[in-house]
């Protein structure tokens, strides 16, 4: 028999029944190719000099970008205006003032989560990092998403190796709510949720994946979808932006190193990978309500996600979400991948 598992930080319930999901192997979703033509490939496949960079990272002893950061060609929000706060009716309603960015951090056409070198993945987790700190500098944004989706199901429509940031003046309610209830645990006892919840895994093991000097991974306890992910920086610490190079090192090592065991185990499944993040500070210097308590409270972390819809369903009615693959099942696999 399954069992609901709460997370005390989403504070929602998830079922885990284990007995709905059938053997290994029907996990396995292989991701289908787009032939769209590709907007960041010329057409002799090179790199589109057309391109405005942003940011740009450029490969070892050459002047040739390993990875540009460009504006959306699409964006869902706009840099240029003022926000022009009003009323509209009982509602609120501001202009959408944002920065919708796009991280282009492969010139290999085509590749899955099994091509990434640490190299590809150490530069991107630095374009957050830059991109995520230099956007802090305008007051009109309050928080910054960033995001990697990658193959079709996944949400990806360019089968380009491409990552986004999204700037924007408001802390979207899932993320306030997150911050709220990081907060309340602290003012209970004075430590971070987060710490704690690895410091449980780490005595538990069972839902471990993979660790290394800096980060762990595992798969969390009441985990809402099959093979979901966490990684956590072992020391607390509330700032992506804060990183080392050394650790965006270890960052890059640990998730080359799930990529690789998810496509082993998954056969190179599309999947999201999205940075939890605190809200900027710096524009909000009265620090009212859990602001206050952030830099305590809150510790950043990355969520893996990979997509296997074929076994994910879920409870609109009952808002709440049945994962046919429990969460010791799916670490179990992804440790013992080197075995199969």
């Amino acid at each position: 028999m399954g069992e609901l598992r709460y997370n005390p930080v989403t504070k929602k319930w998830a079922l885990i029944s284990p007995e709905r999901g059938t053997h290994r192997n029907s996990y396995v979703t292989k991701d289908a190719i787009t032939s769209m033509p590709c907007p960041f490939c010329d057409k002799d496949g090179g790199i589109n000099k057309k391109l405005r960079s942003i940011f740009t990272i450029n490969l070892p002893e050459s002047s040739a970008p390993a990875l540009i950061v460009t504006p959306n060609k699409y964006p869902a929000m706009g840099i240029e205006g003022s926000l022009n706060r009003h009323a509209y009716g009982i509602y609120d309603n501001t202009a959408s003032i944002g920065a919708h960015e796009v991280i282009i951090d492969s010139f290999r056409h085509g590749i899955d989560i099994s091509g990434y070198t640490e190299d590809e993945l150490s530069n991107l987790y630095t374009a957050f990092k830059c991109r995520i700190a230099d956007l802090e500098k305008d007051i009109r944004f309050r928080y910054t998403a960033a995001f990697k989706n990658i193959g079709a199901k996944a949400g990806e429509n360019i089968h380009h190796p491409h990552a986004q940031i999204l700037a924007m003046p408001v802390v979207p309610t899932i993320v306030e709510e997150y911050m709220i209830k990081a907060a309340d645990y602290y003012k209970e006892k004075e430590r971070c949720i987060y710490c704690d919840i690895i410091g449980q895994e780490k005595q538990y093991k069972e839902r471990i994946i993979f660790e290394n000097y800096e980060f762990i991974a595992f798969a969390p306890y009441a985990s809402e979808h099959p093979f979901e992910i966490s990684i956590y920086p072992k020391q607390h610490e509330h700032c992506f932006t804060n990183i080392s190079e050394g650790s965006i090192r270890q960052l890059a090592d640990i998730t080359h190193e799930i990529f690789r065991r998810l496509s082993q185990v998954l056969g190179s499944p599309a999947l999201t990978l999205a940075l939890r993040l605190a809200p900027y500070k710096n524009n909000r210097p009265d620090y009212r309500g859990y602001m206050q308590y952030i830099k305590d409270a809150f510790h950043w972390h990355i969520d893996i996600r990979p997509v296997v819809a074929k076994l994910t369903t879920s409870s609109w009615a009952a808002n709440i979400c049945i994962n046919p693959v429990s969460p010791e099942d799916a670490a179990k696999h992804l440790r013992e991948v080197n075995q199969l």
